[in-house]
């Protein structure tokens, strides 16, 4: 709080207030912002930033300081790599705004932020890259975010089963990423980062069901391997979950296509087992 006596020591602050005047020549923090709304001005002192009130004026300043303690980068243990980039974003959304655009350096990048909760307000950064993302995702993005009602979101799982297109699916249509340089390169393909702040996951969407059997270093090998690892991928997961069904279906119900010394070892295998066939899956 700045009495009118300190506040005469400023030179020629005028009509516009003592809190323009203090932004001007005497405060030196960086990032100052002016408000004048209570509500405001509450909040950044919640967020851990310092609140300056002059005696006599509406307008309060708002200096934006490092106040929270937070969780130095380091690499992400669900998606460690052997060729890529070893950060992993933290709980800080700040720190994960600023390795996004370290990354993609364009005028087009877009960072929009609001709060989500009405207790926590939690906050949200929606990242896009305008002219290679499609406006009607963007805006399906924010209607489906300024729907939300909560009372807190701690974690983007919160946000995640609000916006999903299909909520009693098995599949995910959300897709979330811990690496700063996956979630830039899917900006590029025109997704649209939802990133929350307390959490290092990173939403992503439109989610694509191929995006579960790739990997992070696909986007830094040539692209005949990372379409033979990919094939391959999908390859033997339609053989792992057509197999076993093949299995079943023969030994229970067609024993007789299958050659002699095969149905011996299978025989053999089934000894001391008291499940059928189906069961031994379950």
């Amino acid at each position: 709080m700045v009495d009118s006596h300190t506040a005469g020591l400023l030179p020629g602050y005028g009509s516009k207030g003592l809190a323009h005047a203090a932004k001007g020549k005497v405060v030196s923090v960086c990032c100052v912002k002016e408000s004048k709304d209570l509500h405001k001005l509450i909040d950044a002192v919640l967020s851990a930033n310092i609140v300056v009130l002059f005696d006599g004026d509406d307008t309060g300043l708002i200096l934006k300081l490092p106040g929270y303690e937070t969780r130095s980068v380091t690499e992400p243990q669900t998606e460690s790599v052997i060729r890529g980039s070893r950060e992993g974003f933290t709980e800080s959304i700040s720190t994960n705004i600023s390795m996004i655009r370290r990354r993609i350096k364009d005028h087009n990048l877009r960072m929009e932020r609001l709060r989500l909760g009405r207790v926590t307000k939690t906050e949200i950064c929606i990242a896009y890259i305008k002219g290679i993302v499609d406006p009607k995702t963007v805006e399906e993005v924010k209607k489906r975010l300024h729907r939300i009602e909560l009372d807190g979101v701690l974690e983007s799982g919160y946000i995640e089963e609000f916006i999903q297109d299909a909520p009693y699916s098995v599949f995910p249509t959300v897709g979330n990423a811990e690496k700063p340089d996956k979630v830039a390169a899917q900006l590029l393909e025109g997704r649209v980062a939802i990133i929350t702040d307390g959490t290092p996951f990173v939403l992503t969407v439109p989610y694509l069901f191929i995006e579960s059997l790739q990997s992070s270093e696909d986007y830094y090998s040539r692209f005949l391997s990372s379409s033979f690892f990919r094939i391959l991928r999908f390859t033997f997961l339609v053989i792992s979950t057509n197999l076993p069904a093949m299995y079943v279906s023969i030994s229970s119900f067609n024993p007789e296509i299958m050659p002699t010394s095969l149905l011996l070892i299978l025989e053999a295998s089934r000894k001391g087992v008291f499940l059928p066939p189906s069961g031994r899956f379950c």
